[in-house]
């Protein structure tokens, strides 16, 4: 896989807590799966026929609600065009990294 301005950002940056909590693995894999539809571009629909997945289901998995089997992370994987383990390395890398607040827009800081 190619690496992109965007997914150097992303290795770089730390991770933003998600509903499930912190250094959870469900919630760093949604996360990173975000990261990655981000990245590419993706919308969830598109991401979800990619998949072969259910639309609702994958919003589940992609916000961290609901975890997810080896097979569903296999064709999340897939869809993203990444193998499981390269999208579970890449959560494991984000948990490594450590939580962060969630970062303020520009126009917060005119506004105040």
């Amino acid at each position: 896989m190619r690496l992109t301005l965007c997914h150097l950002a992303h290795m770089l940056s730390p991770m933003v807590d998600v509903p499930n909590g912190p250094g959870g693995i469900t919630g760093a894999l949604a996360g990173e799966i975000r990261r990655e539809m981000e990245c590419q571009g993706l919308t969830g629909v598109a991401l979800a026929s990619r998949s072969r997945l259910d639309r609702a289901s994958l919003s589940r998995w992609t916000r961290g609600l609901r975890a997810m089997s080896t097979e569903t992370l296999s064709q999340i994987a897939a869809g993203l065009g990444l193998t499981a383990s390269e999208l579970l390395a890449r959560a494991e890398a984000a948990m490594e990294r450590g939580p962060t607040a969630p970062r303020r827009r520009v126009d917060d800081d005119a506004a105040a």
